[in-house]
């Protein structure tokens, strides 16, 4: 086979490209754009409003993830002081059998499960005006037990609101009463029954001790007191 040459010169933008094959010319246009350039740019374009996406949904995640978050350690005065409101709001209902004075304690224990005391009016006022105001350090202890206590209490207000609205005020009653007790015991005594149970269910196995490593052995922090 007869060896053939072969010449391309490029005239610039616009001018196109001047190809001599055997002695024939033809120009094409200048301005190509490689298809593979095309096909990546169209690529990117429908990854960056994907991408865009996972960003916010990332966002949103972390955001709800501090909302409902609980503090790691709690101080100690403001646990016993929010149980001293507990009681208030509790005696309430007991004297004046009104259903809606159930409706600010269950919403109490229901935000401060949730988030500790960020949603809790009740537990904004200690936190913020209160404790501050007593001096001295900060009494802090595990925070977890404190969460699964205010679960405790969560329970016990929203049956005895539940309650209240279908009639059985003697029963709701009775449920407010148990909570007084537990509620007592935690601001006059500094027991927290609820933290109690929680350390004896880590004994137990029921709890993983990851969940809390601090609470597996509650008697270092009563020889403390």
């Amino acid at each position: 086979m007869d060896s053939i040459g072969h010449s391309i010169h490029v005239l610039g933008p616009g001018r196109g490209v001047d190809t001599q094959d055997q002695g024939h010319v033809a120009t094409l246009p200048g301005d190509i754009t490689p298809a593979w350039q095309g096909e990546s740019s169209q690529r990117n374009s429908l990854l960056k409003p994907d991408l865009v996406r996972r960003e916010s949904a990332r966002s949103v995640g972390t955001v709800s993830t501090n909302l409902l978050s609980f503090p790691e350690t709690v101080d100690d005065r403001a646990a016993r002081l929010v149980a001293a409101g507990v009681i208030v709001q509790s005696l309430s209902f007991v004297v004046f059998r009104e259903w809606w004075l159930l409706v600010p304690l269950a919403y109490g224990f229901v935000a401060r499960t949730a988030s500790g005391p960020r949603f809790s009016p009740l537990a904004l006022v200690v936190t913020r005006a209160i404790v501050p105001r007593l001096g001295g350090a900060p009494r802090l202890v595990a925070g977890p037990p404190k969460r699964f206590a205010q679960a405790i209490g969560t329970t016990f207000s929203v049956s005895a609101l539940v309650l209240a609205v279908a009639g059985a005020d003697v029963v709701a009653v009775v449920v407010i009463v148990a909570l007084v007790g537990a509620a007592s015991l935690e601001s006059l005594a500094g027991f927290c029954l609820g933290c109690a149970i929680f350390n004896h269910l880590i004994a137990w196995g029921v709890v993983p001790e990851s969940v809390c490593r601090d609470c597996a052995d509650i008697t270092a922090r009563l020889a403390s007191r």
